[in-house]
Protein backbone atom coordinates (compact mmCIF):
# COMPACT_ATOMS: atom_id res chain seq x y z
CA UNK A 1 0.00 0.00 0.00
CA UNK A 2 2.79 2.42 0.87
CA UNK A 3 4.68 1.66 -2.34
CA UNK A 4 1.60 2.08 -4.53
CA UNK A 5 0.74 5.36 -2.80
CA UNK A 6 4.15 6.76 -3.68
CA UNK A 7 5.81 6.41 -0.25
CA UNK A 8 9.00 4.49 -1.06
CA UNK A 9 10.35 2.08 1.52
CA UNK A 10 13.80 0.54 1.57
CA UNK A 11 13.15 -2.80 3.27
CA UNK A 12 10.04 -4.90 3.75
CA UNK A 13 9.45 -7.82 6.11
CA UNK A 14 7.15 -10.39 4.54
CA UNK A 15 5.85 -13.83 5.42
CA UNK A 16 6.02 -16.62 2.85
CA UNK A 17 2.31 -16.27 2.09
CA UNK A 18 2.98 -12.87 0.52
CA UNK A 19 6.48 -13.44 -0.88
CA UNK A 20 5.49 -14.60 -4.36
CA UNK A 21 3.03 -11.73 -4.71
CA UNK A 22 5.79 -9.19 -4.08
CA UNK A 23 8.09 -11.00 -6.51
CA UNK A 24 5.58 -11.33 -9.34
CA UNK A 25 4.57 -7.69 -8.89
CA UNK A 26 8.24 -6.77 -9.52
CA UNK A 27 8.57 -4.83 -6.27
CA UNK A 28 11.89 -6.28 -5.12
CA UNK A 29 15.57 -6.05 -5.89
CA UNK A 30 17.36 -9.38 -6.57
CA UNK A 31 20.16 -9.88 -4.05
CA UNK A 32 22.18 -12.79 -5.51
CA UNK A 33 24.99 -10.40 -6.51
CA UNK A 34 25.08 -8.91 -3.02
CA UNK A 35 25.38 -12.41 -1.54
CA UNK A 36 28.08 -13.48 -3.99
CA UNK A 37 30.23 -10.50 -3.03
CA UNK A 38 29.70 -10.65 0.73
CA UNK A 39 31.46 -13.34 2.83
CA UNK A 40 29.36 -12.39 5.89
CA UNK A 41 26.16 -13.13 3.99
CA UNK A 42 27.55 -16.44 2.75
CA UNK A 43 28.42 -17.42 6.33
CA UNK A 44 24.91 -16.49 7.43
CA UNK A 45 23.35 -18.68 4.73
CA UNK A 46 25.52 -21.62 5.81
CA UNK A 47 23.83 -21.26 9.22
CA UNK A 48 20.29 -21.26 7.75
CA UNK A 49 18.62 -24.49 6.64
CA UNK A 50 18.27 -24.57 2.83
CA UNK A 51 14.54 -25.31 3.11
CA UNK A 52 14.00 -21.93 4.76
CA UNK A 53 16.11 -19.98 2.30
CA UNK A 54 14.84 -21.71 -0.85
CA UNK A 55 11.17 -21.29 0.04
CA UNK A 56 11.44 -17.50 -0.36
CA UNK A 57 13.11 -17.54 -3.77
CA UNK A 58 11.41 -16.67 -7.03
CA UNK A 59 10.15 -19.49 -9.22
CA UNK A 60 13.27 -19.10 -11.38
CA UNK A 61 15.56 -19.53 -8.36
CA UNK A 62 16.42 -15.85 -7.94
CA UNK A 63 17.03 -14.73 -4.35
CA UNK A 64 15.09 -11.73 -3.04
CA UNK A 65 14.80 -12.45 0.70
CA UNK A 66 17.04 -13.20 3.65
CA UNK A 67 15.22 -15.40 6.17
CA UNK A 68 14.26 -13.59 9.38
CA UNK A 69 12.25 -16.25 11.27
CA UNK A 70 9.97 -19.24 10.77
CA UNK A 71 7.41 -21.49 12.39
CA UNK A 72 6.24 -25.03 11.87
CA UNK A 73 3.53 -27.39 13.10
CA UNK A 74 4.24 -30.14 15.60
CA UNK A 75 2.16 -31.87 18.26
CA UNK A 76 2.00 -30.20 21.68
CA UNK A 77 1.03 -32.60 24.45
CA UNK A 78 0.29 -32.28 28.16
CA UNK A 79 2.85 -34.45 29.94
CA UNK A 80 0.80 -34.55 33.16
CA UNK A 81 -2.30 -35.86 31.37
CA UNK A 82 -0.21 -38.48 29.60
CA UNK A 83 1.25 -39.64 32.90
CA UNK A 84 -2.18 -39.65 34.53
CA UNK A 85 -3.50 -41.90 31.78
CA UNK A 86 -0.52 -44.24 32.05
CA UNK A 87 0.72 -43.34 28.58
CA UNK A 88 4.31 -43.14 27.44
CA UNK A 89 5.29 -39.98 25.53
CA UNK A 90 4.55 -40.32 21.82
CA UNK A 91 7.38 -41.76 19.74
CA UNK A 92 9.04 -39.74 16.99
CA UNK A 93 7.74 -42.17 14.36
CA UNK A 94 4.18 -42.57 15.65
CA UNK A 95 1.38 -43.13 13.14
CA UNK A 96 -2.09 -41.69 12.54
CA UNK A 97 -3.52 -44.86 14.03
CA UNK A 98 -1.38 -44.58 17.17
CA UNK A 99 -2.28 -40.91 17.45
CA UNK A 100 -5.99 -41.76 17.28
CA UNK A 101 -5.72 -44.49 19.92
CA UNK A 102 -3.82 -42.08 22.16
CA UNK A 103 -6.45 -39.39 21.66
CA UNK A 104 -9.20 -41.90 22.55
CA UNK A 105 -7.43 -42.85 25.77
CA UNK A 106 -7.00 -39.20 26.73
CA UNK A 107 -10.66 -38.29 26.05
CA UNK A 108 -12.46 -38.51 29.38
CA UNK A 109 -15.46 -37.13 31.26
CA UNK A 110 -18.70 -35.59 30.10
CA UNK A 111 -20.28 -32.17 29.68
CA UNK A 112 -18.42 -29.19 31.07
CA UNK A 113 -15.81 -31.43 32.69
CA UNK A 114 -14.96 -33.32 29.50
CA UNK A 115 -11.32 -33.47 28.48
CA UNK A 116 -10.69 -34.03 24.78
CA UNK A 117 -7.69 -35.91 23.48
CA UNK A 118 -6.99 -33.36 20.77
CA UNK A 119 -8.05 -29.90 19.60
CA UNK A 120 -7.77 -29.27 15.88
CA UNK A 121 -5.65 -26.28 14.88
CA UNK A 122 -8.38 -25.23 12.51
CA UNK A 123 -6.74 -22.94 9.98
CA UNK A 124 -5.05 -23.55 6.64
CA UNK A 125 -1.49 -23.72 8.01
CA UNK A 126 -2.61 -25.86 10.97
CA UNK A 127 -4.37 -28.43 8.79
CA UNK A 128 -1.55 -28.75 6.26
CA UNK A 129 0.49 -31.39 8.18
CA UNK A 130 -2.38 -33.87 7.82
CA UNK A 131 -1.98 -33.51 4.06
CA UNK A 132 1.82 -33.45 3.94
CA UNK A 133 2.15 -36.50 6.20
CA UNK A 134 -0.06 -38.34 3.71
CA UNK A 135 2.06 -37.33 0.73
CA UNK A 136 -0.32 -34.73 -0.67
CA UNK A 137 -1.27 -31.07 -0.54
CA UNK A 138 -3.97 -28.62 -1.55
CA UNK A 139 -2.00 -27.57 -4.66
CA UNK A 140 0.24 -29.38 -7.11
CA UNK A 141 3.97 -29.33 -6.24
CA UNK A 142 4.61 -26.25 -8.41
CA UNK A 143 1.65 -24.42 -6.78
CA UNK A 144 0.05 -23.88 -10.18
CA UNK A 145 -3.14 -25.98 -9.99
CA UNK A 146 -5.64 -27.48 -7.58
CA UNK A 147 -4.77 -30.87 -6.11
CA UNK A 148 -8.02 -31.28 -4.19
CA UNK A 149 -9.11 -34.17 -6.41
CA UNK A 150 -6.22 -36.31 -5.13
CA UNK A 151 -7.65 -39.39 -3.30
CA UNK A 152 -5.05 -38.78 -0.57
CA UNK A 153 -6.58 -35.36 0.06
CA UNK A 154 -9.99 -37.00 0.54
CA UNK A 155 -8.46 -39.59 2.87
CA UNK A 156 -6.84 -36.81 4.92
CA UNK A 157 -9.99 -34.69 5.16
CA UNK A 158 -12.03 -37.75 6.12
CA UNK A 159 -9.58 -38.44 8.95
CA UNK A 160 -9.77 -34.84 10.18
CA UNK A 161 -13.57 -34.97 10.01
CA UNK A 162 -13.66 -38.27 11.90
CA UNK A 163 -11.76 -36.87 14.87
CA UNK A 164 -14.79 -34.69 15.63
CA UNK A 165 -17.77 -36.49 14.16
CA UNK A 166 -16.93 -40.19 14.39
CA UNK A 167 -14.48 -40.69 17.22
CA UNK A 168 -15.38 -37.68 19.34
CA UNK A 169 -11.79 -37.10 20.42
CA UNK A 170 -11.81 -33.44 19.32
CA UNK A 171 -14.35 -30.67 19.98
CA UNK A 172 -16.22 -29.06 17.12
CA UNK A 173 -14.10 -26.48 15.35
CA UNK A 174 -16.67 -23.69 15.49
CA UNK A 175 -15.89 -21.41 18.41
CA UNK A 176 -13.10 -23.62 19.73
CA UNK A 177 -9.85 -21.94 20.75
CA UNK A 178 -7.25 -24.72 21.12
CA UNK A 179 -4.56 -22.44 22.54
CA UNK A 180 -6.81 -21.57 25.47
CA UNK A 181 -8.15 -25.08 26.04
CA UNK A 182 -4.74 -26.74 25.93
CA UNK A 183 -2.95 -24.87 28.75
CA UNK A 184 -6.13 -25.03 30.85
CA UNK A 185 -6.06 -28.84 30.71
CA UNK A 186 -9.28 -29.17 28.71
CA UNK A 187 -7.49 -30.86 25.81
CA UNK A 188 -4.50 -33.17 26.05
CA UNK A 189 -2.94 -32.44 22.66
CA UNK A 190 -3.06 -29.83 19.94
CA UNK A 191 -0.92 -28.73 17.02
CA UNK A 192 1.21 -25.60 16.79
CA UNK A 193 4.68 -24.25 16.26
CA UNK A 194 6.57 -22.20 18.82
CA UNK A 195 4.18 -19.26 18.97
CA UNK A 196 2.06 -20.46 21.96
CA UNK A 197 5.06 -20.91 24.25
CA UNK A 198 5.17 -17.28 25.35
CA UNK A 199 1.59 -17.70 26.56
CA UNK A 200 2.43 -21.02 28.24
CA UNK A 201 5.23 -19.41 30.20
CA UNK A 202 3.15 -16.35 31.07
CA UNK A 203 0.56 -18.69 32.62
CA UNK A 204 3.17 -20.94 34.28
CA UNK A 205 2.09 -23.90 32.14
CA UNK A 206 5.15 -26.12 32.02
CA UNK A 207 3.75 -29.66 31.75
CA UNK A 208 4.06 -29.52 27.98
CA UNK A 209 6.34 -31.10 25.44
CA UNK A 210 6.35 -31.51 21.67
CA UNK A 211 6.70 -34.31 19.14
CA UNK A 212 6.84 -34.72 15.38
CA UNK A 213 3.52 -34.89 13.52
CA UNK A 214 2.13 -38.44 13.34
CA UNK A 215 2.72 -40.13 10.02
CA UNK A 216 0.55 -41.76 7.41
CA UNK A 217 3.31 -42.24 4.84
CA UNK A 218 5.87 -39.86 6.40
CA UNK A 219 6.31 -37.34 9.23
CA UNK A 220 6.43 -34.45 6.77
CA UNK A 221 5.10 -31.32 8.41
CA UNK A 222 4.60 -27.76 7.20
CA UNK A 223 6.59 -24.60 7.74
CA UNK A 224 6.18 -20.95 6.99
CA UNK A 225 9.12 -18.58 6.92
CA UNK A 226 9.49 -14.87 6.60
CA UNK A 227 12.22 -12.68 5.22
CA UNK A 228 13.60 -9.22 4.61
CA UNK A 229 13.87 -7.83 1.08
CA UNK A 230 15.03 -4.59 -0.55
CA UNK A 231 12.43 -2.83 -2.65
CA UNK A 232 13.21 -1.45 -6.08
CA UNK A 233 11.98 1.88 -4.76
CA UNK A 234 14.93 2.12 -2.37
CA UNK A 235 17.24 5.02 -3.09
CA UNK A 236 19.92 3.51 -0.87
CA UNK A 237 20.08 -0.22 -1.72
CA UNK A 238 23.69 -0.62 -0.57
CA UNK A 239 22.86 0.78 2.87
CA UNK A 240 19.64 -1.26 2.94
CA UNK A 241 21.72 -4.38 2.31
CA UNK A 242 23.90 -3.63 5.35
CA UNK A 243 20.78 -3.16 7.48
CA UNK A 244 19.31 -6.44 6.19
CA UNK A 245 22.45 -8.23 7.32
CA UNK A 246 22.06 -6.70 10.77
CA UNK A 247 18.41 -7.72 10.91
CA UNK A 248 19.39 -11.33 10.19
CA UNK A 249 22.44 -11.39 12.45
CA UNK A 250 23.16 -13.87 15.24
CA UNK A 251 22.33 -11.20 17.83
CA UNK A 252 18.98 -10.41 16.22
CA UNK A 253 18.11 -14.10 16.10
CA UNK A 254 18.88 -14.31 19.82
CA UNK A 255 16.28 -11.59 20.30
CA UNK A 256 13.74 -13.69 18.41
CA UNK A 257 14.37 -16.54 20.86
CA UNK A 258 13.90 -14.21 23.82
CA UNK A 259 10.49 -13.07 22.55
CA UNK A 260 9.49 -16.73 22.31
CA UNK A 261 6.96 -16.67 19.47
CA UNK A 262 9.01 -17.62 16.42
CA UNK A 263 11.82 -20.01 15.60
CA UNK A 264 15.27 -18.60 14.86
CA UNK A 265 16.50 -18.86 11.30
CA UNK A 266 20.04 -19.75 12.34
CA UNK A 267 20.88 -23.29 13.45
CA UNK A 268 23.55 -21.94 15.81
CA UNK A 269 20.91 -19.95 17.72
CA UNK A 270 18.58 -22.97 17.86
CA UNK A 271 21.37 -24.80 19.66
CA UNK A 272 21.73 -22.19 22.43
CA UNK A 273 20.77 -23.31 25.98
CA UNK A 274 18.06 -20.64 26.25
CA UNK A 275 16.34 -22.24 23.25
CA UNK A 276 16.84 -25.92 24.08
CA UNK A 277 15.94 -25.63 27.78
CA UNK A 278 12.17 -25.67 27.21
CA UNK A 279 10.40 -27.71 26.11
CA UNK A 280 12.46 -30.82 26.78
CA UNK A 281 12.06 -32.00 23.19
CA UNK A 282 12.88 -28.61 21.64
CA UNK A 283 15.13 -30.30 19.11
CA UNK A 284 11.96 -31.33 17.25
CA UNK A 285 11.56 -27.74 16.04
CA UNK A 286 14.75 -27.56 14.00
CA UNK A 287 14.78 -31.32 13.42
CA UNK A 288 11.52 -31.05 11.49
CA UNK A 289 13.33 -29.15 8.73
CA UNK A 290 14.80 -32.45 7.52
CA UNK A 291 11.29 -33.61 6.52
CA UNK A 292 9.20 -30.55 5.78
CA UNK A 293 7.38 -28.66 3.03
CA UNK A 294 6.45 -24.98 2.90
CA UNK A 295 2.81 -24.00 3.11
CA UNK A 296 1.69 -23.66 -0.53
CA UNK A 297 2.01 -19.92 -1.18
CA UNK A 298 1.35 -18.88 -4.76
CA UNK A 299 0.93 -15.23 -5.66
CA UNK A 300 -2.85 -15.62 -5.24
CA UNK A 301 -2.49 -17.18 -1.78
CA UNK A 302 -5.35 -15.19 -0.24
CA UNK A 303 -7.83 -16.55 -2.77
CA UNK A 304 -6.52 -20.10 -2.45
CA UNK A 305 -6.80 -20.08 1.34
CA UNK A 306 -10.27 -18.51 1.27
CA UNK A 307 -11.67 -21.09 -1.15
CA UNK A 308 -10.23 -24.07 0.68
CA UNK A 309 -11.21 -23.00 4.20
CA UNK A 310 -14.73 -22.01 3.13
CA UNK A 311 -15.39 -25.49 1.78
CA UNK A 312 -13.66 -27.10 4.77
CA UNK A 313 -16.05 -25.15 6.98
CA UNK A 314 -19.01 -26.74 5.22
CA UNK A 315 -17.45 -30.18 5.62
CA UNK A 316 -16.70 -29.73 9.32
CA UNK A 317 -20.21 -28.38 9.93
CA UNK A 318 -21.63 -31.54 8.27
CA UNK A 319 -23.41 -29.41 5.67
CA UNK A 320 -21.76 -31.52 2.97
CA UNK A 321 -19.81 -34.77 2.96
CA UNK A 322 -16.04 -34.68 2.56
CA UNK A 323 -16.50 -36.05 -0.96
CA UNK A 324 -19.00 -33.35 -1.91
CA UNK A 325 -17.05 -30.57 -0.25
CA UNK A 326 -13.71 -31.39 -1.87
CA UNK A 327 -15.33 -31.85 -5.29
CA UNK A 328 -16.90 -28.40 -5.09
CA UNK A 329 -13.67 -26.90 -3.71
CA UNK A 330 -11.64 -28.49 -6.51
CA UNK A 331 -13.92 -27.02 -9.16
CA UNK A 332 -13.75 -23.52 -7.68
CA UNK A 333 -10.03 -23.66 -6.96
CA UNK A 334 -9.24 -24.98 -10.44
CA UNK A 335 -10.98 -21.96 -11.96
CA UNK A 336 -9.08 -19.61 -9.65
CA UNK A 337 -5.72 -21.18 -10.49
CA UNK A 338 -6.48 -21.02 -14.23
CA UNK A 339 -7.29 -17.35 -13.81
CA UNK A 340 -4.02 -16.80 -11.95
CA UNK A 341 -2.02 -18.58 -14.68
Amino acid sequence: TRIVSGQPVDIIAMAIEGAQATITQDLLLPIDDYIAGDPEAQTMLEDVHPALHDALKGTDGTTYYLTREWNNMCIHYNTALFEGAGLEPPAADWTWEQFLETAKTLTTGEGDSKVFGFALPYFNFGLSPWFHSNGTSTLTPDWSASNLNDPKMLESVQFIHSLVHEHGVAPTVEGTEPYSLFPSGRVAMTGAGRWPFANYLANDFKTVDIQYWPRKVSSTTVFGSGGYAITKASQNPDVAWQLMKDLTSFETDQGVVAVGTSLPARRSVAELPEFTAFPANAGVFFGSLDDVKPVPSPANFAEVESIFMRHMGLIMANSVTPEEGLAAAHEELSAEMAKAR
